[in-house]
């Protein structure tokens, strides 16, 4: 592969990491508002936390541009430690975060109801759903309150 491709594949890439890194912060913001605002039913998937993978990216495009911009040493010196230092964030927030977001709803009051998973499913999460003050029957995939 020619290095100016190679290149535009890496900047496609890293621009499609940004909506996609930012997407379970937004997820956990959302839960968190909705929580604040006292909603009656609160959905979420406790597997977006891993598209925070995505924003590994982000790291490995900032040392690119540090090393194009004359500071390559320092990203000889420090660029694996950021780098592994923030994949191991990224895998420790999207693990606990979900547990966390537990327990703040449960004791806010919420109750996790049963939700019908997706038979094609393949990521480590699971679709949640908490309701107060009780569950009301199944709360299947297709109800999107």
């Amino acid at each position: 592969m020619r290095p100016s491709t190679a290149q535009a594949v890496f900047v496609s890439i890293s621009l499609v990491s940004i909506p996609v890194g930012a997407w379970p912060v937004y997820a956990w913001w959302r839960v968190s508002k909705l929580m604040d605002a006292g909603a009656s039913r609160i959905r979420f998937d406790s597997g977006d936390g891993y598209f925070l993978l995505m924003s590994v990216f982000w790291v490995l495009a900032v040392l690119q541009y540090a090393g194009l911009h004359g500071a390559m040493a320092w990203v000889k010196r420090h660029g694996p430690v950021l780098l592994l230092a923030w994949l191991v964030a990224c895998l420790v927030l999207a693990n606990r975060l979900p547990v966390w977001l537990d327990q703040r709803l449960t004791q806010a009051g919420y109750q996790r109801c049963p939700v019908e998973q997706p038979a094609g499913r393949r990521s480590p999460g699971e679709r949640l759903v908490y309701q107060r003050p009780a569950c009301s029957g199944n709360a299947g995939p297709g109800d999107n309150t």
